[in-house]
């Protein structure tokens, strides 16, 4: 549809092509057949919706169209249209705007300029998170675009505009899950061009952490060493070095280093696949299960590629691991925090100061194990083994709808690793975005 218009019927088969991914960038190309100039209500800037099989796929404006004159058989005039289309951010690049804004918070800014400038352009505000504290800002004669990408990466957020016109700012897209479908290799959904890949960026199987006068914490994973070995020969050695000045003990740098080590030390893999299926889409998560690779799992889908191939819609697939993907707040967030609190003396909502056998859960364990992760990439389950191999503390989210639990149960085992001698639980509160902002013990 180009402005609300229908033109189905004008539409060259095999023509549509299709590219986004999962940060709201998309373009498009279509051709469109036209006996003449004028018939078709089309020029640049001019709004773009495409729908397949009830799925709206793409929602942007016209960047651009080409005329080009051809001849039939039988001599009539017949003129095809190609139309190239881009995303709804180009709008928000084409403003450019002078602006002292007195909002505290990137998201207030975003609202603002939302509010002040581009609904008047059809774009409203969608989820928009609060993001970096901002004290002072003035952008002179800056594009919108360039404003909000600037905000996004002072919060480490992502930004665009999706397909009801909706300008979102936040941490990162939700997902939406495509349950109970499953893809495998004789399922009701036929795969095609199916490719596996493990990538060797951002593995490590020996953390090094760098702390207060330059000591240095590390812990390897022997197994995952001596694997490497085997494959690749040499040392089999991948090595990875964080520098925090605000660790001061040699207990807690090693927390740190124990905590990345079992974030890094699993190959990230990505998973590439051609379905005919409308229901895919970017950031839509779906269960895998191919016995050829050896492949279980939950998958994102990060890109989508949409080729018309004679009246058959091909949607090509990229997928990772949602566990690799996933920026939720993660084991050394916590950490980070818990760490902060110490620090600074701070107390719990009950007004008693945080104890460091409150905390032990953190120092006294030689691993961590995450397990049961949901739909949208959480490990509702973490482990705290001692250096003996006994459990020592199990926390588990519980209560609620993922990604907001209620509830986080701690609890905490003897040395025999099998009898409980405390447990304790903790209320879940969240902000008018859905973001996580305090935990509060549970009398």
């Amino acid at each position: 549809m180009i402005e609300d218009t229908d033109y189905t019927d004008r539409y060259k088969v095999g023509s549509l092509r299709i590219t986004k991914d999962n940060k709201y960038n998309a373009n498009c190309s279509f051709v469109l057949y036209v006996y003449a100039v004028g018939q078709i209500v089309a020029d640049v800037g001019k709004q773009v919706d495409i729908w397949i099989d009830g799925y709206k796929k793409f929602y942007g404006v016209i960047r651009s169209l080409t005329w080009e004159l051809l001849y039939k058989d039988d001599n009539t005039k017949l003129i095809e249209l190609t139309i190239e289309a881009t995303d709804m951010k180009v709008v928000c690049n084409r403003r450019t705007v002078s602006v002292s804004l007195n909002e505290t918070t990137a998201g207030g800014y975003v609202t603002s300029l939302v509010n002040n400038y581009l609904m008047t352009e059809g774009i409203t505000a969608g989820t928009i998170q609060t993001g970096a504290q901002i004290n002072e800002a003035d952008y002179i004669c800056k594009p919108i675009g360039e404003i909000i990408e600037d905000l996004a990466q002072k919060s480490g957020y992502v930004w665009g505009i999706d397909e009801n016109g909706q300008l979102h700012f936040l941490k990162e897209p939700p997902i939406t899950s495509l349950n109970p479908v499953v893809l495998t290799e004789n399922g009701d959904i036929k795969i095609y061009d199916v490719k596996l890949t493990r990538k060797v960026e951002d593995y490590a199987n020996k953390v090094f952490v760098k702390y207060a006068d330059d000591s240095v914490a590390v812990v390897q994973d022997d197994y995952e060493i001596q694997t490497r070995q085997a494959i690749e020969g040499g040392s089999g050695v991948y090595g990875y070095v964080i520098e925090r000045d605000d660790i001061e003990t040699q207990t807690d740098a090693e927390t740190l280093a124990n905590t990345i080590l079992q974030q890094k030390k699993i190959l990230p893999e990505e998973l590439q696949l051609t379905v005919h299926d409308a229901r895919f889409d970017v950031n839509k998560s779906i269960y895998v299960n191919l016995s050829t690779f050896n492949l279980q799992g939950t998958f994102l889908i990060t890109e989508c590629n949409i080729a018309d191939n004679m009246g058959i819609f091909e949607h090509e697939l990229t997928l990772q691991r949602i566990s690799y993907y996933k920026k939720k707040k993660t084991d050394i967030d916590v950490f980070n925090d818990i760490a902060k609190m110490a620090k600074e003396g701070a107390t719990q909502a009950t007004g008693k100061p945080i104890s460091v056998e409150s905390n032990r859960a953190l120092t006294d364990f030689g691993a961590i194990e995450r397990l049961d992760q949901d739909v949208n990439g959480i490990f509702t389950k973490v482990i705290y083994y001692r250096h003996d191999g006994t459990k020592f503390m199990e926390s588990v989210l519980s209560g609620g709808t993922s990604p907001q639990y209620t509830t986080r149960t701690e609890t905490y085992y003897a040395a025999d690793g099998t009898t409980v001698v405390e447990t304790r639980t903790y209320q879940q509160y969240y902000n008018s975005n859905g973001e996580w902002i305090k935990e509060v013990p549970i009398a």
